[in-house]
């Protein structure tokens, strides 16, 4: 059997939503094991465009996320998001495409939704790509770290640390 690697010579994001493939699959496809995860080369590598923006999108979102004729992806988000902010707005759309939401046009604002149809689980697949479990398990479990590390929104990193803590209380 051809290797995941070899068998998506095209790297579309299609193959990859085709496949089921979680953020793990990801991370390990295109071998990328440090932190900060590049997320502007996967989404590139995978023929999403990005498209930082001044113009005004609506106010109230940060960012949104469209698929066109031929599964031409894009997502544009506003080009004065903070770093942080902007990298999880970013794998936050790739989680909508690869996790096969319905997509025409979504938007989003990072700031205030966190919930809602896919939303949530969007948000994990985020925190997962820029934020995998087994990187931050081999520090101190300290969110600002954490945050600072893997470049992240320190909500999110709160998050991740919440996680953990709450699985190794269950398994004592």
């Amino acid at each position: 059997m051809a290797s995941p690697v070899r068998a998506r010579r095209r790297w579309r994001w299609t193959c990859f939503r085709d496949e089921g493939a979680t953020a793990d699959d990801v991370l390990s496809d295109f071998r990328l094991s440090e932190a900060p995860i590049n997320v502007s080369y996967l989404a590139k590598i995978m023929g999403v465009g990005l498209f930082p923006t001044r113009r005004p999108l609506c106010p109230e979102w940060s960012h949104e996320v469209s698929v066109g004729d031929r599964n031409q992806a894009k997502i544009f988000f506003a080009a004065d998001l903070p770093e942080d902010e902007a990298r999880f707005a970013v794998a936050h759309s790739l989680g909508h495409l690869l996790l096969d939401h319905p997509i025409r046009e979504v938007r989003f604002d990072l700031r205030t939704n966190m919930h809602g149809a896919g939303e949530s689980e969007a948000n994990d697949f985020a925190l997962d790509l820029l934020c995998p479990r087994s990187l931050v398990e081999r520090g101190e479990l300290e969110a600002v770290r954490i945050a600072n590390e893997f470049v992240i929104p320190v909500r999110w990193a709160r998050t991740r640390v919440a996680g953990i803590v709450r699985d190794r209380e269950r398994k004592t």
